[in-house]
């Protein structure tokens, strides 16, 4: 999938049929050393998420220094808590039970990939987005 571009990638999981509602590629070396000076936009690629430029900024720097479960995730009106981490990724849900769902956050060598899920479904949306994770160029 390496020629692929980024919005198409991010389609590609969150096409039609998938049960990942939403998902997010953020770009995580954007401070490194010989990386052009560019705007704060973290975000590389979006589809059905709309991450704002402050959640897109705490949800990567969190991830990167490992401390994303020791806050909230909040995109747009939702608030996610984190019950599950993992070696690379940090799995949560709705803190609304009334409209339930969740959030996977996977880090990967240069980016962060964040994907939400409806209802009860994390079974199936994990090792999606794990997959897809392990397949994004680097």
């Amino acid at each position: 999938m390496s020629n692929i571009s980024p919005d198409r990638y991010v389609s590609n999981l969150v096409g039609n049929g998938s049960i990942v509602n939403g998902a997010t590629i953020l770009s995580s070396n954007l401070n490194t050393p010989g990386t052009p000076a560019r705007s704060r936009n973290f975000v590389v690629a979006q589809k059905n998420m709309n991450l704002k430029s402050s959640e897109a900024s705490h949800i990567l720097e969190k991830a990167t220094n490992n401390t994303l479960h020791l806050d909230y995730i909040i995109i747009g009106q939702t608030q996610y808590i984190i019950t599950s981490i993992q070696e690379r990724s940090y799995y949560g849900r709705n803190t609304n039970t009334e409209v339930g769902g969740g959030i996977i956050v996977c880090k990967t060598a240069k980016s962060v990939l964040v994907a939400t899920y409806p209802g009860s479904v994390s079974h199936e949306a994990i090792p999606l987005v794990e997959h897809f994770a392990d397949s994004i160029p680097q």
